[in-house]
């Protein structure tokens, strides 16, 4: 028998709405402090300057503009980063996690690998397993049983969580995690690990090849300080998870160098507390990436930007590609 719905009772709750509600007022948390490889591609030196005299602002006798700056940033990245893109970046969380246990219960990735039932650790090594029967009784590698909780571990679908690598380096105030330090035993080979999910359009390379250059900056500076050559970048098609991409390529000491480029610039602006201007990635306060940075009236000071695009044409001459 079936019940039918009150006529009052709706057909949709519309959850999805509600969600994307929820995420659209929640405000990201500030990154800790230091350069992060992630963002060494893209990064400009003059704003991470700003960051940071506002970070160690929040301490002092008037932290009020350092907090309003603050805010200026995290409403900014709102900006640029949907809240469906939250979304999309826990898809992405989930898939990388996947490759890793994968990748794992092959023999292909070193670290530290946790028991989800009890939180116990291993030594660094590769992930814990035994031999069993698979099918046609060919002996295949499977994960072994954790002897803190006497094998419960087991029971999950993933019995062991890889913990990525904390790169750190002090000398730098360079930090981040590393998606994995690859070992192939029978290539001899070590590599520092991306996994990157990506939709299909990307997949395909009809915009840009891969892998991208940002994130041959981001692993160059993982193989720098974990001391290794080679970089391993899989792709995986958010569309369709079994189709992945693999590269292997060198360390690019060009990227490198730009990175360190400009955390020594920033460095230095840090250190004689001035901003070190002639290293800013904008040459135009007119540019769409300066009008749209939350330090734009901090790096052009002298700049006053018109009440709206379409008010003052001298103003976006760079904008427009034009001659007013």
């Amino acid at each position: 028998m079936t019940t039918a719905l009150p006529t009052a009772m709706p057909t949709t709750l519309k959850l999805n709405k509600a969600v994307i509600d929820r995420l659209s007022l929640l405000r990201d948390k500030p990154r800790s402090p230091g350069f992060h490889p992630s963002e060494l591609h893209r990064m400009c030196p003059v704003f991470h300057y700003f960051l940071e005299q506002a970070r160690a602002g929040l301490g002092s006798d008037n932290p009020q503009p350092s907090f309003d700056f603050f805010i200026k940033v995290l409403e900014w990245k709102a900006r640029i980063f949907h809240p469906r893109l939250r979304l999309e970046f826990e898809v992405g969380d989930a898939i990388h996690q996947m490759v890793q246990y994968h990748l794992g219960a092959i023999g292909c990735l070193w670290g530290v690998w946790q028991c989800p039932v009890c939180d116990a650790t291993t030594k660094p090594g590769h992930m814990p397993r035994v031999m069993v029967e698979g099918i046609n009784g060919v002996q295949v590698a499977d994960a072994a049983p954790c002897y803190s909780c006497n094998g419960v571990n087991r029971r999950m679908k993933r019995p062991w969580t890889y913990l990525e690598p904390r790169v750190r380096d002090e000398e730098w105030d360079v930090s981040g995690m590393c998606d994995g330090d690859l070992r192939v035993p029978r290539h001899q080979l070590r590599a520092a690990l991306e996994i990157k999910s990506i939709n299909s359009y990307g997949f395909s390379e009809q915009r840009e090849p891969l892998p991208l250059p940002q994130h041959i900056t981001q692993a160059s500076t993982y193989a720098a300080f974990m001391g290794v050559d080679w970089l391993y970048f899989i792709y995986v098609n958010k569309d369709q998870v079994s189709k992945w991409k693999e590269f292997l390529v060198p360390a690019d000491p060009v990227a490198l160098a730009e990175a360190r480029r400009k955390m020594t610039a920033a460095n230095k602006g840090m250190a004689m507390q001035q901003p070190p201007l002639e290293a800013r990635i904008c040459s135009d306060p007119r540019e769409k990436t300066a009008r749209e940075c939350p330090a734009l009236s901090l790096c052009f000071p002298d700049y006053k930007p018109a009440a709206s695009f379409w008010d003052a044409t001298a103003d976006n001459t760079a904008v427009l590609g034009g001659t007013p």
